[in-house]
This record gives structure tokens, C-alpha cells and sequence, in this order.
């Protein structure tokens, strides 16, 4: 089982999320839905001026029941897996 999340200001995400989804497949783990979390915004980048609080309220607003969701579905894949695993 196998989830990932990507942070910063949105360069290359989809290439990283593909080109880790590709590894991780090909090593025979499962990514469920939600389990790539993308946390994207400008106020991120190296040169943003936005404080710590200002980050943390941003992820709160956007972020949370995303992560929850994610949390949920990696949890239930791995309690399904183990209770119904691949054939070998």
C-alpha cells in the first residue's frame, strides 16, 4: 500500500505524482483514490510572503478533509488487502 503527497507551488507536480504512481505500481503496491494528496499553492513558494500562520490557516481551509479522505481510503485498502489479499 503505498499513498503520496506532494507539496509546494504546483512545477512538475503531475510528472512526480506519475512517475512515483509508475514506481509504486510497478513494485505491486496500491495507490487507492485519494491516496495522492497534492497540497498546492503559490504562498508555499521559496520566495512567498506568506507567514506560518497564514500557511497553516491555507491547509486547514483547503486541505483537511482532503487528508481525511486520503487517511480513510489508504486504511480501508489496507484492511481490505490483508482480509482479501492479490492472488499469487
Amino acid at each position: 500500500m503505498a499513498g503520496i503527497i506532494i507539496t509546494g507551488d504546483s512545477d512538475g507536480t503531475e510528472h512526480i505524482i506519475g512517475n512515483l504512481d509508475n514506481f509504486f505500481i510497478a513494485l505491486g503496491l496500491t495507490i487507492p483514490p485519494f491516496g495522492t494528496l497534492t497540497v498546492l499553492w503559490p504562498g508555499f513558494a521559496k520566495n512567498s510572503d506568506k507567514n506560518k500562520e497564514e500557511k497553516l490557516k491555507y491547509l486547514e481551509d483547503n486541505y483537511t478533509s482532503t487528508a481525511e479522505k486520503a487517511v480513510q481510503n489508504l486504511t480501508f485498502m489496507v484492511n481490505l488487502l490483508n482480509t482479501n489479499p492479490y492472488p499469487k
